[in-house]
């Protein structure tokens, strides 16, 4: 289990060495929406921001309280909110659960409490989670669980110009 939590703290620390305004996750079955995220973050906060699919829930258990986190398939972090989580005491990475993405939210958690540096957790549906079936550029951010094959006939889509009509819902 404890990983997950140097994986992440890892891949936040080396992020540092880079100049960017946002870190961004994705799992490696997601394909991303990069023109729409890209206009989307122009108009963001660029510091104290959090966002993703944030409406899932983790927590009251173990003596944990309970809080909300974005889900692992992409979510985005503030580089401002990055190198505060680097500030956190050691004793808060110590926790006894996983995945990861309820860790990160975890950290964010922290931050609200503990800390005077309070982050805005923005709740958006960015993620289409399932079977991807129009697109790719519509409304969301990230699709996932995209097949390799599926990603190739995006790209050969995006290529040729072709593009495939959402039904309405």
């Amino acid at each position: 289990k404890q990983w997950y939590q140097r994986r992440v703290r890892g891949a936040l620390t080396q992020s540092l060495s880079f100049d960017y305004d946002y870190f961004i996750k994705t799992d490696d079955d997601i394909f991303v929406n990069l023109p729409l995220m890209t206009m989307s973050l122009m108009t963001s906060p660029r510091q104290r921001f959090y966002t993703g699919s944030c409406m899932h829930a983790y927590g009251g258990f173990g003596g944990y309280p309970h809080w909300r986190y974005c889900s692992g398939g992409g979510y985005v972090l503030s580089r401002d909110v990055v190198m505060e989580i680097q500030k956190l005491p050691e004793q808060v990475h110590q926790v006894k659960f996983r995945p990861e993405d309820a860790y990160t939210g975890w950290l964010i958690n922290r931050l609200n409490t503990l800390t005077d540096f309070k982050v805005k957790v923005f709740t958006q549906g960015l993620l289409k989670v399932g079977p991807y079936k129009c697109g790719p550029f519509t409304h969301t951010w990230f699709y996932h669980h995209v097949t390799s094959s599926k990603m190739e006939s995006f790209f050969q889509n995006i290529d040729q110009n072709v593009y495939v009509e959402c039904p309405n819902s």
